[in-house]
């Protein structure tokens, strides 16, 4: 994708593939439902999306860094070669496709009109009758402190050589990040697609991911309650399956609901759930409202009481089982505790590990994790077999692996495990 532009209908059968996959589809008899366009979920989290790639504005933007060096770079050898093959006698903005040109060349002219929206140079924030600096594009394109520097650089009329400026990045470097955000929010119109909330309440939650992109579901309205089912025409009952007393749509069964309610009246918070329902929100309204008037701790809780109360329907409806209501909300708390002393241990696991700086010979205990069932953890980076007397945690190749004390034993071999 760096160097070849990558057809449309190409990218477009890769965004489906990748649109099915994200919405579960596993086969030609389970298609899934297509909750939400892709164009949608191609925006960024701050505007409601999942910040997936548009793989065409992705693909301009990295053939646009190859463009960048050979304006920037006329001394390496590429840019000696496509100078002298097309386009020797002007600049490169000035170049044309040329008669038979390579696919690279044609790619990456493609890019241009990206590079042209980005590009600066030392000349256009300089007044050219003046001699001084233009103060009103300069705050425009950098800080306080940046401006300060600029302006306290003299301007020599002896210099002539210009140089080429990014005005997307502070550093005036191109980079593929700002190019492909320069390209998806100014060049493709994608303001229709965006949603006016805040959004970033919702991802900078201490919580983990299968929570919070629950919530965003909710506030997208693209989980599958049987109110949102029956309006995609799947022929469903609407009722509750908590209560039996009242459509299921999202405010219902997160908070309005008896069941609910109840787990609500749990948290030390619960007051706040119970006035913020006295206004007629929708669910997503409910979400923002109250992420804006808890602490950090209790939001998290919040989203995992969420997450806890949809797995008590899910439990209801597909194994006939009923949680209790203070299960409901022991099962919130743990969760939330857990991911909290598994981020904990993170950082200590990661610091032994750069802190070796080379494999070990042998399995080595990196740190007792604190908060965990399991006592012991080891890195598994030699053959070794392990029959433990506890239950241990191994950290191998594919991510953290628990092997119960009830274990036969596993084979441990260049850091992946098998159980013999």
């Amino acid at each position: 994708m760096s160097i070849f532009t990558i057809p449309s209908s190409l990218c477009d059968e890769i965004e489906k593939m990748m649109n099915s996959f994200w919405w579960g589809h596993s086969g030609a008899r389970n298609k899934g439902i297509h909750w939400m366009s892709w164009d949608k979920l191609s925006m960024h989290k701050n505007d409601g999306g999942m910040g997936f790639k548009n793989l065409t504005a992705f693909n301009l933007a990295l053939l646009g860094k190859q463009g960048w060096r050979i304006m920037s770079n006329p001394d390496i050898l590429i840019s000696k070669l496509y100078k002298a093959k097309y386009f020797p006698g002007c600049e490169f903005f000035e170049s044309k496709v040329g008669h038979n040109p390579s696919f690279v060349w044609r790619s990456i002219c493609n890019s241009k009109f990206l590079l042209r929206a980005g590009h600066l140079v030392v000349a256009d924030v300089i007044l050219p009758d003046t001699k001084g600096w233009n103060l009103p594009l300069l705050t425009t394109l950098l800080d306080s402190s940046g401006i300060d520097k600029v302006l306290h650089t003299p301007l020599f009329d002896s210099v002539v050589e210009d140089k080429h400026i990014w005005r997307m990045e502070k550093n005036g470097v191109y980079s593929v990040r700002s190019a492909y955000r320069l390209c998806v929010q100014e060049l493709l119109d994608t303001s229709h697609l965006k949603m006016d909330d805040t959004w970033n309440l919702i991802w900078k939650l201490k919580a983990p991911s299968r929570v919070r992109n629950l919530l965003w579901r909710i506030c997208r309205r693209c989980v599958p309650t049987r109110v949102n089912l029956w309006s995609r025409g799947v022929n469903c009952t609407t009722v509750c399956s908590l209560c039996n007393d009242h459509d299921e749509d999202s405010r219902h069964v997160f908070f309005d609901c008896p069941s609910s309610r109840n787990v609500w009246s749990m948290c030390s918070f619960g007051n706040k759930i119970i006035a913020a329902l006295h206004n007629n929100y929708a669910a997503s309204n409910l979400i923002f409202d109250l992420l804006q008037q808890l602490s950090n701790e209790d939001a998290s809780l919040m989203a995992c009481v969420i997450w806890s109360i949809w797995k008590q329907r899910n439990n209801r409806i597909w194994n006939n089982v009923i949680d209790a209501q203070n299960f409901v909300f022991s099962r919130a708390a743990a969760l939330i505790n857990d991911w909290c002393a598994v981020q904990q241990a993170r950082p200590d696991v990661m610091g032994q590990l750069a802190r070796d700086n080379a494999i070990p010979s042998k399995l080595q205990e990196i740190k007792k994790l604190p908060r965990l069932m399991p006592s012991k953890a080891f890195l598994a980076t030699s053959s070794a077999f392990i029959k433990p007397e506890e239950d241990t945690i191994i950290l191998v190749s594919s991510g953290l692996l628990l092997v119960p004390s009830t274990s036969p034993g596993v084979s441990v071999s260049g850091g992946n495990i098998r159980e013999t």
